[in-house]
Formats: structure tokens, sequence, C-alpha cells
């Protein structure tokens, strides 16, 4: 399906890839022209390379992309600070309340996340939450970790048909600490049977895709990987040392799946954006 923008613009999505099918593709066209008509935007043409890396494979990695190395170093001292984890042997996480945290709230609303979504939208994105986790070292099996360690197996999440993930290494993250891994174009293009099954194998995805078309995300403190994640991903296991990554969300309707933002942003916060920017929010704010 093509979404017509303008005549220099469109947006291609594919009901085959969607785990709704066709019906899908055309609900997420309708909040695509709700969006549009609601709010002004500026697509700033010096993200079309990026913009057209996340059409092509549905992953990029962009290199010192925050370069505010103060400011993630207080991030990473706020997670190790912080008291309340959701912790099990293999993760550590915080999702509420990170955007409470200054340096967090003010990254998740940086113009360059927020000109990079609307490149690759089309339109102005909103943010639909954020979290951070550590992942540590095991040489269990992926199959036999607990919830959030089977993110080590592929998987395609389901929000919507075209939203993306950020993720900001706030550690150094080599072949043995875990990089992000994506099949590209399967944002595009997934095996049917496969669009209900949660997790597969290694074995699997390659036999079907080839393993030229794996991306594995290998980068340094302030890298931003970005990613379609409807497309087949996971997070290679840590077996040595740890990762640390800070999360964002972003789209232009909310999660199907989900009634409520899972870390609200309070009202005075909201309050501190220019108002080109509380749009980007409109789905954040604590009621």
């Amino acid at each position: 399906m093509i979404i017509y923008v303008d005549n220099d613009e469109t947006v291609c999505i594919s009901s085959e890839s969607c785990c709704g099918g066709e019906t899908e593709a055309i609900r997420y066209k309708q909040h695509f022209k709700n969006r549009v008509d609601k709010y002004k935007f500026t697509i700033d043409k010096s993200y079309d390379m990026h913009t057209e890396q996340l059409n092509l494979n549905g992953c990029h990695k962009i290199e010192s992309f925050f370069d505010d190395y103060e400011r993630l170093g207080r991030i990473k001292q706020f997670f190790n600070d912080y008291p309340k984890k959701k912790s099990d042997f293999y993760t550590d996480t915080i999702d509420h309340p990170i955007l409470l945290c200054k340096d967090i709230f003010e990254l998740a609303f940086d113009d360059k996340l927020i000109n990079l979504a609307t490149s690759y939208f089309k339109c102005l994105p909103s943010l639909h939450g954020a979290t951070i986790r550590k992942s540590k070292a095991t040489d269990i099996k992926s199959e036999a970790l607990p919830h959030h360690g089977q993110t080590t197996l592929y998987h395609c999440d389901q929000d919507s048909p075209r939203f993306l993930k950020y993720f900001v290494y706030l550690t150094d993250v080599g072949e043995d600490n875990g990089p992000f891994t994506y099949v590209a174009g399967t944002q595009l293009n997934k095996h049917k049977s496969w669009t209900h099954k949660l997790r597969h194998s290694d074995k699997e995805i390659e036999k079907f895709y080839g393993s030229d078309s794996i991306r594995k995300l290998t980068g340094n403190v302030g890298d931003l990987v970005v990613a379609n994640t409807s497309g087949f991903h996971k997070g290679e296991k840590v077996v040595s040392g740890e990762r640390l990554l800070l999360t964002f969300y972003y789209g232009i309707h909310y999660p199907y799946w989900r009634t409520a933002p899972t870390n609200p942003i309070n009202q005075s916060d909201f309050l501190t954006l220019p108002d080109w920017k509380k749009p980007v929010a409109d789905f954040m704010v604590k009621k």
C-alpha cells in the first residue's frame, strides 16, 4: 500500500508485513491522514540518507549521534542509583519514572530524534514511551532465559506496521556484549505463517532469509541504532560484560495493545516543551 503525502513524498507499507493484514494497513493509513491534517510539520532533507536506509533495510546506525557524554554519564548514574529496578538474573529494567529524569526527558524530545522520525513517518511523530535496561552476561541458553531475556531470540513487535525504536548505547557494545541484530528488509517481507509465532531460532531465520540479510550493529557510547521493529530482530545474548541501553519508542498512533502510557510525563514537564513539540507528547501527558 502506498500512502501519498504530496507530489514528492510517499510512505509505503506492506499489508503482508502486518500481523492484522490489510485491515491493519488501512487503519494505519487513517491514523496517518489524521496526524497530517492535525499538525503542521517540516521535513528536514538532511535526514534523507538515514530515512532511505530505514526504508530499505528497516534498521540503521548513526555513530556519535549523541555526543554530550556528560549527559549520558548522568543517565547511567541515574540508572545505577535507582533503587526499584525490575530485575532478574539476566536484566535490570526501569521504565516508569525515567521520563521524570530531566536528562532522559530532554533526550526523548531532542530535535534530532524528532526530525529523523518526521523524515521517516512524513508527519509529526509521537513519543510512546521509554525504557532503560541493563543486560548481564550469562551462559544460559536463550530459550531458558526469563521474559526480557527471550528478546535474544528473533521476534517482531506488533505495535504498528510502521514505527521506530531508538536504541541509545550507554556502554560500548562489541560482538560479545549483546549488539542489536536485525534481518534486513523484513519490515516489508515476512513469512506469512510466521506472523503470529512469537520467537524464532537463528536456524529458522537464516534458512529462510539467508545469512547475508542479518545486520549485527555493534557500537560505542552515544551511537544510535534506529529500527522499525515490526521486522525480525533481537538483542544478541550478552556473553561478556554488560550492555546498558536507553530505548525510546516513536510512532504515529498509540500501540493497539496498550490502553495507557506505561511511563507518563507530568503536566508541568509537558508545559516546558516548545509549542511545536507538544504534539509529540500528546499520548504521554499524565491526565
